[in-house]
């Protein structure tokens, strides 16, 4: 028989597709014969739940209002670990008591999956992680790794399942951004950027994919710097490829950040990317090859970083040539599955089949 693998999660929101799609690339290429993967939501239902279930994933949602103060919540979980019996919990969202519950109920091995160190509505305060009650954490960087205290602390990197690389119809004057709309993002930096082009790009536009607690605070910005023609809030955009097809730049400002899907899903359709220096982002961008880095909150750095690959084509375009030669054999989600496949295996190895 396989092992019995679960996946916890929290947001089955649009805003929680990055986490989503690690699990369904684990689906995809992790042997269905050695593993059974499911997933759990733990919060409310979502379309990432519906997503899952076409793609042949069981999935379950357990109502849990706080984790820290829903008894209820509580209670309905073990119940339902105890009925389902795992061999391995992979945990990518929740604290100790969550993973204490799993680990008590059934004795299964508990993969604790560090996606970010900061909080996301606490900016310049580093997220307290506690890794205890786990049996080994996974970090999507080594930056991110540097906040685990954990003695089986495993860095691998998130993957990606690629479409053929297709021609795109880039519109010279039009920059991306993907982000959840809150500050640690650093969306309010883009902006005032775009300001700064203004004059010199009269044509140029931003579209922002993405939603959150600051959308009506950045439109209001917008505005007041006079950017209500030329930046587009396009919310939650799902799937993003055509949209990827027409952008010049992307560009990630985040103050923080771990490993951002978005950038690599932009690297690997060969864009260019202008993004901060921070967190797991100088793992993965080349400074001056496969884009632009810049000092995080630096306004006038990054409207010079954009001011430059917007007005040399033939630099964007060797910059994202060589972003999507350097995704495509680093970053994929074959080889992040024999990666997670191979610690699964380490810590089952006297682990009898049930």
């Amino acid at each position: 028989m396989p092992y019995r693998v679960l996946h916890v999660l929290w947001d089955s929101e649009r805003s929680g597709t990055s986490i989503a799609r690690i699990v369904a690339s684990l689906h995809r290429h992790i042997p269905r014969t050695d593993f059974e993967i499911s997933a759990c939501f733990v919060g409310r239902d979502g379309p990432l739940v519906t997503d899952f279930s076409g793609l042949g994933i069981p999935v379950r949602v357990i109502p849990w209002k706080h984790p820290s103060r829903d008894l209820a919540g509580a209670v309905r979980f073990a119940t339902f670990l105890s009925r389902s019996r795992f061999d391995l919990i992979h945990f990518h969202w929740g604290g100790p008591k969550l993973r204490r519950i799993a680990k008590m109920i059934g004795g299964a091995k508990v993969v604790f999956h560090l996606h970010s160190s900061v909080e996301e509505n606490r900016l310049g305060r580093p997220r307290r992680i506690p890794t205890h009650n786990s049996d080994a954490v996974i970090a999507v960087s080594k930056s991110i790794a540097a906040s685990s205290k954990h003695p089986t602390t495993r860095v691998i990197y998130t993957g990606l399942d690629f479409s053929p690389l297709a021609p795109r119809a880039e519109d010279p004057n039009l920059c991306g951004c993907v982000a959840r709309l809150t500050e640690v993002k650093g969306v309010f930096y883009l902006l005032q950027a775009a300001a700064l082009l203004k004059k010199d790009f009269p044509s140029l536009r931003v579209e922002i994919a993405g939603d959150g607690p600051l959308r009506a605070e950045l439109q209001s910005e917008a505005d007041r710097l006079g950017l209500n023609q030329q930046v587009k809030f396009l919310g939650w955009v799902n799937p993003l490829d055509q949209l990827r097809a027409r952008w010049a730049v992307l560009v990630q400002p985040s103050l923080e950040e771990g490993l951002p899907l978005s950038l690599l899903e932009a690297m690997a359709d060969g864009i260019p990317v202008v993004t901060s220096r921070v967190g797991g982002i100088p793992e993965v961008v080349r400074d001056g090859a496969t884009g632009v880095l810049v000092p995080a909150a630096d306004v006038n750095a990054l409207a010079a970083a954009i001011r430059t690959l917007l007005k040399n084509a033939t630099l964007r375009h060797r910059m994202g040539n060589e972003a999507a030669r350097t995704v495509r054999e680093r970053f994929s989600g074959q080889r992040m599955a024999e990666e997670i496949e191979a610690l699964y295996l380490e810590l089952l190895g006297n682990h009898d089949k049930r």
